[in-house]
This record gives C-alpha cells, structure tokens and sequence, in this order.
C-alpha cells in the first residue's frame, strides 16, 4: 500500500501522456498498480479493506491499520507465488462481495464470511475454479441496504457485455464456485470487468488503443444471466477492451 495526497498529484488535460507513478512512489521492481481509493478518514471505527487477488482468494483488514504508511509503502497483503493482487476496495463489515472471473462467473457471499486479519496475512478462499487456467479479474462491494435498481454491468473484451438485475445473483457463499455470469465465448472473449451500476449512470468503456467511449447505462439492454449479452462497444481491428469506468 503506498499513500500520497491528491494535490501533490499534477492536474492534467485528457489528451496528455501523463506521469510516470514511479516519480510519485517507490515501486518495487515489476510492482504494479492493482487499485486506487480515494480515502478521507482511516479511522473509521468498523471500515475494512477487502482485497481479492487473481487465484480467488480473499482478504479483510481493518482500514485504521493502515492509517500510518511510509513513503515505500507498507506490506497489505501476503501472496502465494504466481498469485496477484487484482482489486482493493472499502466495506462497512456488513456488506456482501461478488468476485468476477474472466471464464463468465460470479461468486457472491456475505463479508461477514471472511474474518478480520493483520497487514501480514494471506487471506482464505474467495473462489473456487471450474475451468483450469480461470482467474478473478473483477470484485464489487454490494453495500448494505443498498441493493434497489442496481444492476450488474458486464464487459468482455471483444466488445461485447450485459446490463443484469443485482438480484439475479444469488448469495452462494465464500469459496463456492458460484453461477454463471455470462458466456465467454468466441464472440465475447474474456471477461475483462464488471461494475454495478444504476439506470440514471453512464459509463466510459477503455480500450487497448487508448480509445474511450462514454454512454448511458439505460442505452444498454437489460438482460438475464445467461443472456448471451450485446454489443457495447464498436472495436477496431486487433482492439480489445480492457477497462470500465462508472460516472454516477
């Protein structure tokens, strides 16, 4: 985990190269950047962090333990060779997790199933494969209480995804091997994300080549899990896309 304030961030237009994270913080070689929170108080009483990493597995921390963190960063997660850490996000303790994989499933489970641990820590068992070789590459924090008119938005990486009812996602339990998402076949490719969304969001769809688009959430067909899913964004040749982003 490395920490810097947002004003010591330059301010940049959209079409600029950007900076190197490198000249910001202290990088370990081959280190790379799996999530950015946006955090104003780490000493929430009952706040965590929940990590998730690519071979399923699952971590919580109380936010406060890492409230004081030096310019090299602080150990957050321990991981198993070959494994990596893919998403981090805040929960009150109450919340339930889905973990996404890029094969077309969904595990979803209560955060209550994952007990609190230290920085050190390696996690339990968030998901269990059908399919050799698949991976989690997406994990969404369902808020308590917070769960009308959210839908689930699917992105695959020849362009094509859904838009599917939250409810359609049943509650399996931590280390299951969940329910189909949607079918990562030939015309869809991978799953390369998932976020929930409402009608009234847009979205901003990233592609390999730099391309964004931007469109509403309710210009998206709704529908089912084992949809087959529609087109959402137009690619060029040997494009894929690689990135969602919510704007709510």
């Amino acid at each position: 985990v490395y920490c810097r304030k947002v004003y010591d961030i330059p301010e940049m237009s959209r079409t600029s190269q950007g900076r190197a994270l490198a000249n910001l913080l202290s990088f370990q070689t081959g280190e790379k950047i799996a999530g950015v929170l946006a955090v104003k108080d780490f000493e929430k009483e009952e706040h965590y962090l929940m990590f998730a990493t690519a071979l399923g597995t699952v971590k919580k921390t109380a936010l406060s333990a890492y409230g004081n963190i030096r310019v090299s960063g602080i150990i957050a997660i321990t991981l198993d060779e070959g494994d990596a850490l893919i998403d981090v996000a805040v929960t009150s303790g109450k919340d339930h997790v889905m973990l996404g994989t890029k094969s077309g499933l969904a595990i979803r489970f209560e955060e209550s199933e994952v007990r609190a641990m230290g920085r050190g820590a390696g996690g339990v068992t968030g998901a269990r494969f059908k399919r050799e070789g698949d991976e989690v590459v997406a994990m969404l924090v369902v808020h308590e209480g917070v769960n009308e008119g959210i839908k689930v938005l699917t992105g695959c990486a020849n362009g094509f995804g859904k838009r599917t009812p939250l409810e359609d996602y049943p509650t399996k339990g931590r280390g299951t091997r969940g329910v189909i998402n949607i079918d990562a076949n030939d015309r869809n490719g991978e799953v390369v994300g998932m976020k929930l969304i409402s009608d009234t969001d847009e979205v901003m769809f990233i592609t390999h080549k730099g391309i964004i688009m931007r469109t509403r959430v309710n210009e998206i067909r709704e529908t089912g899990r084992n949809a087959a899913g529609v087109k959402l964004i137009a690619l060029d040749d040997n494009d894929q896309l690689v990135a969602m982003a919510r704007l709510d």
